[in-house]
């Protein structure tokens, strides 16, 4: 178990029900650190990258899935998910908080990129990982039923496309998740774009 912010690790490790024989938790930069001088090499079966590979630049996105492909097993997985193009917090970004195109700064100094799913798999065959065959386990959610579009927005046409285009997600786990949450006491309506990916770091005749 590894994380950017100390603050984050103490906590885990302050919880008197972690037990360092089971859990290693500690404080890692996966842009610059080698994570193989705290997890052996060839060793993890299964890797979750939760909306953090978005936080990170796109100039180092590739060093940091190498990095994590360095302590996986042959055959171990990679499951992520991360924003996707013209979600609603994208569009909700002013144009002073881009940092370069589909990445942008908050207001607490955090980061955020917005990826589309071939920008996925490009990094992650850079990285020696594939997408992994088979059918979506993590659930397409929104993908069936009418949508009610966003009045308003500039951006339906782009999400419609979208849907159009994810023709990988039918037989394979590299999909978008389209979903439009609503905010019934605010009468707000947020139009969601997730991707969800899970990567498979292939065996030596398979590389």
């Amino acid at each position: 178990c590894c994380d950017f912010s100390p603050r984050a690790i103490s906590i885990i490790k302050e919880d008197k029900a972690d037990d360092e024989q089971r859990v290693n938790a500690f404080t890692c930069d996966l842009t610059s650190d080698d994570l193989t001088q705290n997890v052996p090499p060839n060793s993890v079966d299964v890797v979750t990258l939760i909306f953090c590979l978005s936080a990170i630049h796109p100039s180092k996105m590739v060093q940091v899935l190498a990095n994590i492909a360095a302590v996986m097993k042959e055959g171990g997985k990679v499951i992520m998910r991360d924003y996707g193009r013209y979600d609603q917090s994208q569009i909700k970004f002013g144009k002073g908080k881009m940092i370069e195109e589909n990445f942008y700064a908050r207001q607490d100094g955090t980061r955020a990129y917005f990826f589309k799913l071939d920008e996925i798999r490009s990094i992650a065959e850079q990285a020696g990982l594939a997408i992994a065959p088979g059918q979506p386990l993590l659930g397409r959610d929104d993908q069936s039923g009418e949508r009610e579009k966003d009045k308003g927005s500039d951006h339906n046409e782009e999400r419609e496309k979208m849907r159009v285009d994810d023709k990988e997600g039918e037989s394979t786990s590299l999909y978008y998740i389209l979903r439009r949450v609503q905010n019934r006491k605010l009468n707000l309506d947020m139009y969601r774009v997730w991707v969800s990916a899970m990567l498979e770091k292939p065996g030596a005749a398979e590389q």
